[in-house]
């Protein structure tokens, strides 16, 4: 049935290539990944998802990338699925996707990976976040002092502590939230 299923997965009629990723993701194989890329690349949403479940399963280092630019590019339910997918990942894929916030300069992208990261934090990222607080962008500076809540270390409740003086008011607020969080885990 996995040749069908390829064969399938590579058409045109989205229920076809629905059913062929589906089965296709039963046991997703390395070999398999230019079909799950083509599938990120549809149109339809639900081809999309599919094709993401496979590249996540395979760890596929290129694929990741697209679904992370998916999530951020998506508003709604499906950027949040994209997000979803990502989040509930093994360690391997945690670990693609901080390679590629760390490779990133791009706020927007960077932004999403952190919404992602703060799942499963550790402290040898809080030099990355350094940098995110420094950027123009607003919403990533909040996901850069969020993400430091879940880093309960003295270096990141001093710097959190130091933006408590921070002139935008919502970088204060989730500075508090954050320190709250640290006292939560050291308690």
């Amino acid at each position: 049935f996995r040749d069908q299923a390829k064969k399938w997965a590579q058409g045109t009629h989205w229920q076809k290539l629905n059913l062929g990723l589906r089965f296709l993701n039963f046991t997703p194989l390395s070999e398999d990944e230019d079909i799950f890329l083509q599938g990120i690349r549809k149109p339809q949403p639900l081809i999309k998802m599919q094709a993401a479940e496979g590249l996540v399963k395979i760890s596929s280092i290129s694929g990741i990338k697209d679904i992370i630019d998916l999530a951020g590019s998506d508003i709604g339910y499906t950027g949040f699925a994209y997000l979803d997918v990502l989040i509930h990942a093994d360690l391997e894929v945690y670990q693609i996707v901080l390679n590629h916030y760390k490779n990133s300069s791009h706020s927007h992208f960077r932004h999403t990976c952190l919404k992602i990261l703060q799942n499963k934090i550790s402290e040898n990222i809080l030099s990355e976040i350094e940098r995110d607080l420094q950027s123009e962008n607003q919403n990533l500076v909040v996901a850069a002092v969020s993400t430091m809540g879940q880093i309960p270390t003295q270096e990141s409740l001093f710097r959190l502590q130091q933006l408590l003086h921070h002139p935008e008011e919502t970088i204060r607020v989730e500075a508090i939230k954050s320190i709250s969080q640290i006292g939560d885990k050291g308690s």
